[in-house]
């Protein structure tokens, strides 16, 4: 006996049809495969014209998608250059407006003033601003901060040799090169302030942690000693990094060293802060100065000996590259002497004595104990520092 409407299939490799609505029905290929296997047989065909329209075909293809790129790429970098002229124009508006800083000299640099061997840098009011080293107050100009174009505002500056970095208010860093130098011949040193916006960029990875001391080093042109420019950020806090070399902090785990203030300039880091002793069951800070050597050592800098209550230093501190070397540097320390004149304390880093300038115009602010005392406030150790250099 018989069935018609069955059959006997033979088993194979092959997927067999299904059986719907009295239809049978092949397993459906993708567009782009039945594409891609029409085209392969075009080119394999043996009509050398049908070969010819396929590779012209496939050059098309490839032409447009490149074109297509090109132009997407074109109106990306339109778009960034139009944001940049409206941010500048913004800028521009805004600035003119605001009153220039009442300034008139930065000597000793801090996370808002700064300097370097050609021009004077402070943050005011929202705003950077530059003037030629030296000149009065009324040659202040407002400098356009990158991070405008996306609303921030700068919070902190560092400034070294050549180099500005600039901490905004979501503790992202910007770079510019402030100078254009060269030297020539051997005797005679060139540089020209660079007001042009495009100079800024990014920093990378890196990022300042909150409530961490950071400043910047560039061993540029005007240090004729290094063959190479090495650029880095210093960062000292109790957050490790992701990026960067480690360097040692001061101190030892039975002398932990709180530092306070950091500036660094060619390489050479500068720190002041508190070394903390128990003795006789009683926490005693002690105030030192610190300087990095070449060995990733650091040289104790002793206070002036004085016999009066007077004498306070503040946490404003600052070494300057005076000159070609490592050893072309200079301390400085804005406080008050025994008279309780305020002034700067200056030396050479080589030398042991210090000098003091009087500037009876100069405001002191976060004031130092120079002596020993007994701090139960202040906060445990535990600070690692970071080199970053700057790509």
């Amino acid at each position: 006996m018989t069935f018609p409407f069955l059959t006997v299939r033979a088993l194979s490799d092959t997927p067999a049809p299904f059986y719907c609505h009295e239809e049978f029905y092949e397993p459906a290929r993708s567009w782009i495969g039945r594409h891609i296997q029409w085209l392969h047989a075009q080119l394999v065909h043996p009509s050398a014209s049908r070969r010819f329209l396929a590779t012209l075909y496939v050059c098309t293809v490839v032409v447009v998608a490149v074109f297509t790129i090109i132009g997407i790429v074109g109106v990306l970098s339109l778009y960034a250059r139009y944001r940049r002229v409206k941010a500048l124009r913004s800028f521009s508006d805004v600035s003119s407006q605001a009153p220039k800083p009442i300034v008139p000299y930065v000597l000793i640099k801090s996370s808002t003033q700064s300097f370097n061997h050609v021009n004077e840098y402070v943050i005011e009011r929202g705003f950077l601003w530059t003037k030629p080293i030296g000149s009065d107050s009324t040659q202040w100009q407002p400098l356009f901060f990158a991070g405008c174009e996306a609303g921030r505002r700068p919070i902190s500056l560092s400034v070294d040799g050549a180099r500005l970095c600039v901490l905004d208010d979501r503790d992202q860093i910007h770079v510019k090169q402030t100078l254009k130098e060269e030297w020539l011949g051997e005797q005679y040193y060139y540089a020209d302030q660079s007001l042009d916006p495009n100079t800024w960029r990014g920093c990378g990875n890196a990022h300042i942690p909150q409530n961490s001391l950071w400043a910047c080093s560039d061993r540029g042109v005007f240090n004729q000693q290094f063959s190479e420019r090495v650029e880095s950020l210093y960062i000292v806090g109790k957050a490790e990094l992701s990026v960067g070399v480690p360097f040692p902090v001061p101190g030892s785990v039975h002398e932990p060293f709180i530092p306070l203030a950091l500036s660094v300039s060619a390489g050479t880091a500068m720190v002041l802060g508190y070394s903390r002793t128990q003795t006789c069951g009683t926490t005693i800070d002690r105030l030192r100065l610190y300087t990095s050597g070449s060995d990733s050592s650091w040289i104790e800098h002793p206070f002036p000996t004085v016999s009066t209550d007077h004498v306070s230093v503040t946490k404003r501190i600052t070494i300057v590259q005076t000159g070609q070397g490592e050893r072309a540097k200079e301390l400085r320390i804005m406080g008050t002497n025994s008279q309780g004149v305020t002034g700067m304390y200056i030396k050479r880093l080589t030398d042991m004595a210090w000098g003091f300038i009087s500037l009876p115009l100069a405001t002191l602010s976060d004031l130092v104990p120079y002596e020993e005392f007994t701090a139960e406030a202040v906060e445990p150790s535990g600070m690692v520092g970071y080199r970053v250099d700057i790509q």
